[in-house]
């Protein structure tokens, strides 16, 4: 378990990165930036507490949310299956990254932006619909997604990222 103390004013990308025994966190109101991907690789974790009152931090589902810039900073959930609720609009970078058990995304209409390496190593990710707000796919987004076979995209896409799908080896339908 790990308390931030109130001294902490940001807690930087990747800062837990592959914390595999890392169970708990506490996090305090005074801290103000939480990096992306900042659980990523934490296959252990299962509490990340924040207080009640706090106005630019939510977690939920074992999703950490920033709620002010309306966007997913970091997962650290087991589940299969996950749906993002509407209401957020930016999937942040590594924001998924090496959640190994994940296998399905459900997207609200409202996502406008997905970035670098937001699903990269996820393992069992099989298929994902972007929705059309989306208009780049930015680099790195799925590498390393082996078993991803069917993805759709928007219309109105105007550029895919390097690498944005190195290593999906199954890819079969765009």
């Amino acid at each position: 378990t790990i308390n931030i103390p109130d001294s902490v004013k940001k807690i930087g990308e990747g800062v837990f990165w592959g914390c595999t025994s890392l169970e708990e966190i506490s996090i305090s109101n005074s801290v103000e930036v939480i990096g992306n991907g900042v659980f990523a690789g934490c296959d252990s974790l299962k509490n990340v507490n924040i207080p009640e009152d706090n106005e630019k931090y939510v977690v939920l589902d074992n999703i950490l949310y920033n709620k002010k810039e309306k966007s997913l900073l970091s997962c650290f959930s087991r589940k299969k299956n996950i749906v993002i609720p509407y209401g957020i609009e930016k999937i942040e970078r590594r924001a998924f990254e090496y959640c190994t058990s994940l296998e399905n995304v459900t997207l609200s209409a409202d996502i406008n932006g997905i970035y670098d390496g937001a699903f990269m190593g996820c393992l069992k990710l099989k298929n994902i619909n972007i929705p059309k707000g989306v208009s780049s796919i930015d680099a790195f987004t799925f590498e390393g997604c082996p078993e991803l076979e069917e993805i759709k995209l928007p219309e109105n896409l105007e550029r895919i990222f390097n690498g944005a799908f190195s290593g999906c080896s199954k890819l079969e339908k765009i």
